[in-house]
């Protein structure tokens, strides 16, 4: 359709509708841990700006994780160039 759109086919685009099933929040995230018995939400040290919430959340990117038992991630990654296993790469 973009070529379409560049070529002028369908001549000048003035207005454009779009559907999609996908969720509105983001995809891809990690499943967040378990909070500590301490865990307070509402305290006043706690921030959660924007900021606050993608540090938290780049911070578990970075963790150790172990594929599946029954997953052989060798295998999964065939001949590609080897990388470790992450959920965010097959759930």
């Amino acid at each position: 359709i973009n070529e379409w759109v560049q070529a002028g086919v369908i001549g000048n685009v003035r207005e454009v509708h779009v559907w999609t099933n996908r969720p509105i929040w983001p995809q891809g995230l990690l499943t967040p841990a378990p909070m500590s018995a301490d865990f307070d939400p509402l305290s006043k040290e706690r921030s959660w700006g924007n900021r606050a919430v993608a540090e938290s959340h780049a911070g578990g990117l970075w963790a150790e994780f172990r594929p599946p038992p029954e997953m052989d991630w060798d295998l999964y990654l065939g001949p590609a160039r080897p990388v470790k296993y992450h959920p965010i790469y097959h759930p």
